[in-house]
């Protein structure tokens, strides 16, 4: 598989050559042994078979399947070096070269948006990456916050923070782009930096900015406006004058009764109110939609729970999203089912790519080599996936498709001529 893999990246992306392209931002000397190719293929290749450090690069550098996956003889460089390295390598180009797969991937029609009533969306939230209360960088990018312990004083601790990008497509999401918090800043200003920049590649691919109660901000909402597009927030504080007005309003808004489109379980009861003048500082009106969800659960017997036989119970939960779109554009139906699409770069993005792509783990301990890295992980995310969708025909899950890739590279050799030949230069 991995060698499948690999070879659907070459003929469709390009990969092998555009890897080749990254360049280096700072070079100490000229008479390196190791070119900038051979750096970029084994960080490629490491997080591609989800090695998890780049100390299993080095132990794993005697096998042949580097000497053939990367061209050489003399083998590949240790772990010190490809860490010492990727310090200085390019993060533009890396970026580049995740925005031309992507551009790649949709004029080839290998994925398609998930468009409801026409609107294509792009969701935004922040990830946090990793903390430490022992490591500082050292170059003022390291985000501190004061946690109080049991003894009545607070620790400081270093963490990092991202926000990431991505398109909802029909069967999987494209991951775009990233962007890293700094501080002293907040994190919807590092979303609005990322979509300053999402919007100037990625404009024409989507129509809505969907994201989090957190973004349900008067400024994030005026700058997506005007990007020429639409926003929808979750909005979740009581405290607001725009939540309490619509508490009133529910008793007069006669509700409306659907069934989910994908889970036909769910029964909604939606209050949709358009035309709200409860927040000028948007500078237009906004529309609110709340839902109570109700699904059936069968709870089978467990003695821990002290249950002696099954028991079907009724769960209720309440949702509420306010939004630019008018009633017009979007009917109540396909706003909502559109509206939980949100939860996908949690449940589906941040979920996989730290618990299966090792993302979180800190391969080098400097904000250049994390971009790096990061953006080489979405790009291995991306490939992976449209390869799953598009290339393989049975019932095998992404587990299941890792598991063979890593099998591959622990226990078989490739082809020369039909791996990605990144050689030194």
């Amino acid at each position: 598989m991995l060698t499948r893999i690999i070879c659907y990246a070459n003929k469709m992306f390009d990969l092998r050559a555009r890897l080749g392209a990254i360049t280096e931002s700072v070079k100490k000397r000229d008479n390196r042994r190791y070119g900038t190719g051979l750096i970029v293929g084994c960080l490629m290749t490491m997080v591609l078979c989800r090695l998890g450090s780049v100390n299993a690069v080095e132990t794993n550098r005697s096998k042949k399947v580097w000497r053939r996956l990367m061209g050489c003889k003399s083998g590949i460089c240790n772990a010190d070096t490809l860490g010492r390295r990727s310090v200085a390598i390019d993060v533009e180009s890396v970026r580049s070269l995740l925005l031309n797969t992507n551009r790649k991937a949709r004029r080839t029609k290998a994925l398609r948006p998930l468009r409801k009533g026409g609107y294509a969306t792009v969701v935004v939230d922040g990830h946090e990456i990793n903390c430490s209360y022992l490591r500082d960088f050292g170059d003022s990018i390291c985000l501190q916050r004061e946690i109080p312990q049991k003894d009545g004083t607070t620790r400081t601790q270093y963490y990092q923070r991202l926000v990431c990008a991505v398109l909802v497509c029909e069967g999987q999401t494209l991951l775009l782009d990233m962007e890293m918090q700094l501080p002293g800043e907040s994190e919807v200003a590092t979303a609005l930096r990322l979509l300053e920049r999402i919007g100037l590649y990625y404009g024409h691919l989507f129509d809505i900015v969907m994201a989090d109660g957190l973004y349900a901000q008067a400024p994030f909402f005026r700058a997506v406006r005007k990007m020429n597009k639409h926003v929808i927030a979750v909005l979740k504080d009581e405290r607001r004058d725009l939540t309490e007005d619509v508490r009133l309003l529910l008793p007069i808004v006669k509700p409306k009764t659907f069934k989910r489109e994908k889970n036909q379980g769910i029964t909604v009861a939606a209050w949709d109110m358009d035309e709200l003048t409860t927040w000028p500082q948007t500078g237009r009106n906004v529309r609110v939609v709340r839902t109570e969800e109700t699904r059936t659960v069968i709870r089978q017997a467990c003695r821990k729970k002290k249950l002696t036989s099954r028991t079907i119970e009724k769960r209720t939960a309440e949702w509420m999203w306010v939004t630019t779109l008018p009633c017009k554009a979007l009917d109540t139906e396909d706003f909502v089912e559109l509206a939980h699409h949100r939860w996908d770069i949690e449940n589906n993005c941040f979920n996989e790519l730290t618990n299966a792509w090792y993302a979180d783990h800190f391969y080098k301990c400097d904000f250049n080599a994390i971009q790096v890295i990061w953006l080489m992980t979405m790009l291995a995310y991306n490939i992976f996936h449209l390869f799953l969708l598009r290339n393989i025909k049975t019932n095998i899950t992404a587990k299941n498709l890792a598991r063979l890739i890593q099998a591959e590279f622990f226990l078989t050799c490739m082809p020369l001529e039909e791996c990605l030949d990144v050689r030194i230069t």
